[in-house]
């Protein structure tokens, strides 16, 4: 009985042991298909397997799933499918993604593939997306660093919070701001922090839309509350208050870099799709400070007073006391410094943009203008793409190579 009794312990501790491997994400021996709604079927050699809670994997699978599933590979390494999605399981490293949303997670420092037709996305310490559509596929991130490579192509970096369209197999040029979808559950998971704070921002200021009634702040309201010269701005006057109102918010909030560069690469970010929620976060402007500042600028307008009272008109109070020209005058002291310094580490990937004289608000000479503005960020010595955040890791370092790496002990 005895003997019963410390075989029967032994047992639970190794089922114990086993089990929590399992739920927190140890390494374990086997891949694992776990369903957790809906239904899925393995196909393996001709043989089909339905799977309602979980099945052992084996290289070759094709899995293809109709609600919410996830498979645990080797190391840190897990993907998460959801709605009709289809992949095959190349090695315990490495998943062919053919169709529906994908999820890939890699942690612990374990180098993650996930190829769709000629191109693969590889990424170590970082939570990403696929959505495998016919002829195209969107690859996004929540967190880390993605690598995109396809045979002839040059290689593709995706930052944290930006996304690439991949058509027909062709990398982009470029990449752009997520753009998240408040209905998408894996957004409302990963993002709900963003997506907050975008809405705070645009309820913040459509409160006092009505009111401004077309009027517009002028430049001697932003300088007046930079208390330097903001003749950068004047390229884009044109644009709405509201978004005037965010976007100089947001560069004032962000962290490490000057003004002008801050609300250049605000409004670029904008431009390329960029949610005011998504651009804040992307600049590292924190949230409470971020809307409480944007309330006294609302308040500084004389739209509302600080009761939330709205008045008759505007009066831009905050920039009465600025310098009559235009935004913060041509006293040395009022500019600075940072705009005039190439080499500042703060930014080092975002060159200073010259300053614009003219006062171009709009008309055909504006369009020009801008037409002019985005050949000088494409063309040599400009800056092409958003600069990710500095605490993310270069594309080389963990995910194509350097780091330990080497482009040769991909999977």
């Amino acid at each position: 009985m005895k003997n019963l009794a410390i075989l029967l312990t032994v047992s639970l501790i190794a089922a114990a042991a086993a089990y929590f491997a399992f739920v927190s994400g140890g390494e374990i021996d086997e891949m694992t298909l776990i369903v957790d709604s809906g239904r899925a079927v393995v196909e393996r050699g001709g043989e089909r397997i339905r799977v309602e809670e979980s099945q052992d994997l084996e290289e070759g699978d094709l899995i293809t799933s109709d609600g919410v599933a996830h498979l645990r590979l080797a190391g840190g390494r897990e993907a998460f499918l959801e709605g009709k999605a289809r992949v095959s399981v190349t090695n315990d490293r490495v998943l062919d993604g053919q169709g529906g949303r994908v999820r890939a997670l890699s942690t612990e420092g374990d180098l993650f593939r996930v190829t769709f037709g000629d191109v693969a996305a590889s990424a170590a310490n970082s939570n990403f997306r696929l959505d495998l559509g016919v002829g195209s596929t969107r690859v996004g991130t929540y967190g880390g660093v993605v690598g995109l490579t396809s045979a002839g192509q040059p290689d593709l970096r995706v930052p944290q919070y930006f996304e690439a369209a991949v058509a027909v197999g062709d990398l982009p040029d470029d990449v752009r701001p997520y753009r998240f979808d408040t209905s998408d559950f894996w957004d409302q998971q990963f993002l709900d922090d963003v997506i907050t704070l975008d809405d705070e921002l645009i309820n913040t200021v459509n409160a006092i839309s009505g009111q401004l009634r077309g009027a517009k702040p002028p430049l001697t309201y932003f300088g007046g509350l930079a208390g330097r010269n903001v003749d950068f701005m004047r390229r884009h006057l044109k644009r709405s208050a509201e978004d005037l109102l965010i976007g100089f918010t947001v560069a004032e909030n962000a962290r490490e870099v000057s003004l002008k560069r801050a609300f250049t690469r605000a409004f670029r970010l904008r431009d390329d799709g960029g949610r005011w929620g998504l651009v804040a976060t992307i600049l590292d402007a924190k949230a409470a400070k971020l809307v409480a500042g944007l309330q006294d600028l609302v308040i500084g307008t004389g739209v509302a007073d600080g009761d939330g009272e709205a008045a008759e008109t505007p009066t831009f109070a905050a920039g009465d006391s600025g310098p009559s020209d235009g935004g913060g005058g041509n006293d040395p002291s009022n500019r600075d410094p940072r705009d005039d310094d190439p080499t500042d580490p703060r930014d080092p990937n975002d060159p200073d943009e010259p300053d614009e004289p003219d006062d171009c608000t709009s008309g055909p000479e504006c369009d020009g203008q801008d037409v002019q503005d985005r050949i000088d960020e494409i063309l040599p010595g400009g800056d092409p793409s958003p600069t990710p955040d500095q605490d993310n890791p270069p594309l080389t370092d963990g995910v194509l190579g350097g780091g330990g790496d080497k482009p040769g002990g991909l999977p």
